[in-house]
């Protein structure tokens, strides 16, 4: 702390990106309350979204993990997650399937066993694309299990904008982007208990049907650099 700030009062601004940070910076005196902005219209360009997304030709069947392979950003709570949701609900399973989303040395980086592990459990892998719109037509719902404070989540971002059904861990740089009253923040880390969250949301259309318009106005007005 001491050292940024020393840092931050060399400066004439500090930006930053949610209001968590806004806080913090101020809370601790790391940084007076005049040199701090938090920047508007950071995060992602809805126009570029909107020419990328084509309409959807078929029901999407993918629940979605996308980041690195790392305990942090809940990588393998998403793989236990999958595996109590087979188990307690296996009639919604059989209508999806489990996909992680990674960078490409990431998913290098795993062992055989590892892979051999995913494969055996119905459990596909697919390299990151620096613009992953491919992947969001064919997702179902996005799991995001986090425990590392983000900046912004552009995968939040860009799929609350699109309208794909969220479940996600309340943290800073993703509670900034859904509506206070989201339905569906994860309420516990145990696998079983985000598997049985996941269950529910896959059967609540009228929900996010009736949230959507709502979610992707705010994304326009908030986060939208296309603005």
């Amino acid at each position: 702390i001491s050292i940024y700030r020393f840092l931050f009062n060399k400066c004439n601004l500090v930006f930053v990106l949610n209001y968590h940070d806004y806080l913090f910076l101020l809370e601790n005196k790391i940084c007076p309350l005049q040199k701090i902005q938090v920047l508007p219209g950071t995060g992602v360009n809805c126009k570029e979204l909107d020419k990328a997304i084509r309409p959807i030709k078929k029901e999407p069947k993918y629940i979605d993990y996308i980041g690195r392979i790392i305990v942090e950003k809940g990588f393998y709570k998403f793989i236990l997650t999958s595996l109590n949701f087979k188990k307690f609900h296996p009639e919604l399973d059989r209508l999806f399937t489990f996909r992680i989303i990674s960078p490409k040395d990431d998913i290098d980086n795993l062992t055989k066993d590892e892979i051999n592990f995913l494969v055996k459990n119905n459990i596909i892998i697919k390299p990151y694309l620096a613009e992953p719109f491919d992947y969001y037509e064919q997702s179902k719902a996005l799991i995001v299990p986090s425990t590392y404070g983000e900046g912004l989540s552009r995968v939040v971002l860009e799929a609350s904008y699109i309208g794909i059904p969220i479940l996600a861990s309340k943290i800073r740089g993703i509670e900034e982007i859904l509506p206070e009253d989201y339905k569906y923040f994860i309420k516990s880390n145990n696998p079983f208990s985000i598997s049985k969250q996941l269950a529910e949301m896959l059967n609540d259309d009228k929900y996010f049907d009736k949230i959507n318009k709502r979610k992707k106005s705010y994304i326009i007005n908030n986060f939208s650099s296309s603005i």
